[in-house]
C-alpha cells in the first residue's frame, strides 16, 4: 500500500506541475490572474485525492489492528480452547473410574453367600492396588503345575469346608497356591521360612496340626483317599502328625490339608471377606489387619490383588 501512495504522490506532483504550465500558457497575458486560481484548484484536488488515499490506508490498518485485538469468534475458540471430544471422554472415563472402582474391584464377584468376596467399602488404597493386579497371570508351565494338584485341593476343601461352599473354597485355595508357590511343592521362603504349596510357616502349621488332632475328622480315611487319588497320604496318618516337623510341609497332601483347614477358620472368622482372609494369611493378624481394616502394606495389597484375580479366573469356570 505504501508503494501505491508513493507512486500516486509522484504522479500528483508531475500532473500538478504539468497542468499548471499548460493552463498558465493558455491563459497567459490577459488571464494570468484566473490561471493562478485554476492551477491552485487542480493542486487542491490532488491534495484531496492523496489525502483520501492516505485516510483509506490508515483506516484499513486500524481495522486490521482492531481485528487482531477483537474477541475470538466461536469457531476460533472451538479450534483453540474447546477440548476435542476424545480428550473430554478420556477425562470423563478417569472420573468415572474413581467413582466406580470399588464396584468393579471384583469383576466376577460371587453373589452367593458361599463364596468369598470384597465389599465396596474398602479403603481407596486397597481398591487401587487390587485394580493394578487385574492382569496378573501365571505362565503355561505354572498353570500346569497348579492343575496337577487340583484333585487334591478339591478333596481337602471337601474335608474342611461346608458342602455348599466347597467349589468356591477349593478355587480360593487354588488361587492362593497359584500366587504363593506357582504349584511348586518344594517352594521355600528364605525370609519367612514358609514352605510348600501354600507357603505355610512352621508355627502356624503346628497350631493347625494341633487343631486337627483334637478334631473329629477321620485321618485314616483321608490318608486312604489321598492314596487313591495318586498322592502320598502317609504324612496324614495320626502317628506321623503327632511327630510333625517343618519338613513335613513339603508333602502336598498334608500341606493342602493344613492350608484348607486354616482358610476355613479364617473364612468363618472374617465372614467371607476375601481381603481380610488374604491379609491375615500374608502378614498375620496383628500386622495385616488393624482397626478392622486391611493395613496399607504394599506387599499385602499386591498379594490380595493377585489372589483375587486368580480366584475370579478359577471361578469363571464354575
Amino acid at each position: 500500500m505504501s508503494s501505491f501512495i508513493d507512486k500516486e504522490m509522484n504522479r500528483r506532483d508531475m500532473i500538478t506541475q504539468g497542468s499548471m504550465v499548460v493552463f498558465g500558457s493558455l491563459l497567459a497575458g490577459t488571464h494570468v490572474y484566473s490561471a493562478g486560481y485554476i492551477g491552485k484548484g487542480i493542486a487542491a484536488f490532488w491534495n484531496y485525492f492523496s489525502g483520501w488515499v492516505g485516510r483509506k490506508t490508515e483506516v484499513a490498518k486500524q481495522a486490521e489492528k482492531k481485528a487482531d485485538n477483537a474477541p475470538k469468534t466461536i469457531d476460533d475458540i472451538a479450534e483453540t480452547e474447546i477440548e476435542k471430544p476424545e480428550i473430554i471422554q478420556v477425562k470423563a472415563n478417569e472420573a468415572d473410574e474413581k467413582i466406580i472402582k470399588k464396584e468393579t474391584v471384583m469383576e466376577s464377584e460371587i453373589k452367593s453367600s458361599s463364596g468369598l468376596s470384597i465389599p465396596e467399602d474398602i479403603p481407596d488404597y486397597l481398591a487401587e492396588a487390587i485394580l493394578k493386579e487385574r492382569d496378573f497371570s501365571l505362565t503355561t508351565r505354572e498353570h500346569v503345575q497348579v492343575e496337577l494338584y487340583s484333585p487334591l485341593i478339591k478333596y481337602m476343601s471337601g474335608v474342611c469346608f461346608p458342602k455348599q461352599s466347597r467349589d468356591y473354597a477349593s478355587n480360593f485355595v487354588k488361587a492362593l497356591v497359584a500366587v504363593e508357590s506357582r504349584g511348586d511343592k518344594n517352594a521355600c521362603s528364605d525370609i519367612y521360612h514358609a514352605r510348600g504349596l501354600g507357603q505355610l510357616r512352621v508355627n502356624r502349621a503346628k497350631s493347625y496340626v494341633e487343631d486337627i488332632l483334637e478334631s473329629e475328622i477321620n485321618l485314616s480315611k483321608i490318608s486312604k483317599d489321598v492314596r487313591r487319588l495318586g498322592f502320598d497320604g502317609s504324612y496324614i496318618d495320626r502317628e506321623v502328625l503327632e511327630g510333625f516337623n517343618s519338613k513335613h510341609l513339603y508333602n502336598p497332601a498334608l500341606n493342602l490339608l493344613l492350608v484348607s483347614w486354616g482358610i476355613s477358620k479364617n473364612t468363618k472368622k472374617f465372614k467371607n471377606r476375601l481381603d481380610k482372609v488374604c491379609a491375615e494369611w500374608n502378614a498375620g493378624l496383628t500386622r495385616g489387619i488393624r482397626n478392622n481394616r486391611v493395613t496399607n502394606i504394599t506387599e499385602t495389597k499386591q498379594y490380595i490383588g493377585r489372589v483375587s484375580t486368580m480366584y475370579a479366573f478359577y471361578n469363571s469356570n464354575i
